[in-house]
């Protein structure tokens, strides 16, 4: 079966359009102090650091989406690590189900 050029179009219009402007809109700025955050997954590599609380994010990103919502999470980490003065996070958990993405981790500064 042959789709016609106007339904592909229409299709184009009223779906992939609106999902893409969505995706666009969802996606977190880093700030500038933010770039500068290392992301660890290892305790080790920040047990000479000094913690500076938890840190937590959720996302909408979630289902077939969950890899944008981990990266907006972590982004959304990395940028409160900043604004606490810190230069490193450890992710703890990352969990996605149904619409939702969490994840949980620790900001540390580690310059002296």
């Amino acid at each position: 079966m042959t789709v016609s050029t106007e339904k592909s179009s229409n299709w184009l219009r009223r779906f992939a359009l609106p999902a893409l402007t969505l995706a666009l809109a969802g996606c977190l700025s880093m700030t500038p102090q933010a770039e500068n955050v290392r992301v660890v997954r290892n305790a080790n590599e920040v047990k000479d650091c000094r913690s500076l609380g938890n840190v937590e994010a959720t996302s909408g990103w979630g289902s077939f989406a969950t890899a944008g919502g981990f990266a907006n999470n972590k982004t959304q980490m990395r940028n409160e690590t900043a604004d606490r003065g810190g230069d490193a996070l450890l992710i703890h958990t990352e969990r996605g189900g149904g619409f939702l993405s969490h994840s949980m981790g620790e900001a540390f500064r580690c310059q002296r």
